[in-house]
Formats: structure tokens, C-alpha cells, sequence
């Protein structure tokens, strides 16, 4: 196994991707938004693959609590432990 097969391992567990977050809603790691615009910053959300681009994804929910998409993604991002 190669470091590259390693890395992609890791980002395979730990970062879903916007499809299958729609489909089955378990993030695996909480986000905030860092990237210094007022509207932005300090938007919770959960670390997500969009379009092969590991960002932070802030979900919106229906009325009856399910998911129902992103409103916005951005990078850079904070993990939150």
C-alpha cells in the first residue's frame, strides 16, 4: 500500500460525500467556516466531499427535521472535536 492509498483510505472513512450524505445522513466530523467573510464565518457544519473538493458543507433540514441539502460549502474550514 502506498502512502497515496493510505491517504485516500483515510479520506474515505472520514469525509462522505454530498450524495451520500443525501441518501444516508451520518457526517462523520464537524466543521466551522474560516475563510474571514463576515457571512461565513463560524457557520457550522460537517466535513463533506463536493465535486472532489473536501470542504465544509452547512445542511439544511425540512420542517419535519430530515436533511434536505447544503446551503453553502466553504473552505477553509475548522475541524470542531
Amino acid at each position: 500500500m502506498t502512502d497515496q492509498d493510505t491517504f485516500n483510505k483515510l479520506v474515505a472513512k472520514l469525509v462522505p460525500d454530498a450524495a451520500t450524505l443525501a441518501v444516508n445522513f451520518k457526517p462523520k466530523l464537524r466543521c466551522t467556516c474560516n475563510d474571514g467573510t463576515f457571512q461565513h464565518y463560524g457557520i457550522r457544519g460537517v466535513v463533506v466531499l463536493q465535486s472532489g473538493t473536501v470542504s465544509c458543507g452547512a445542511p439544511s433540514f425540512n420542517a419535519d427535521g430530515s436533511f434536505s441539502g447544503f446551503s453553502l460549502f466553504c473552505n477553509p474550514y475548522l475541524i470542531i472535536h
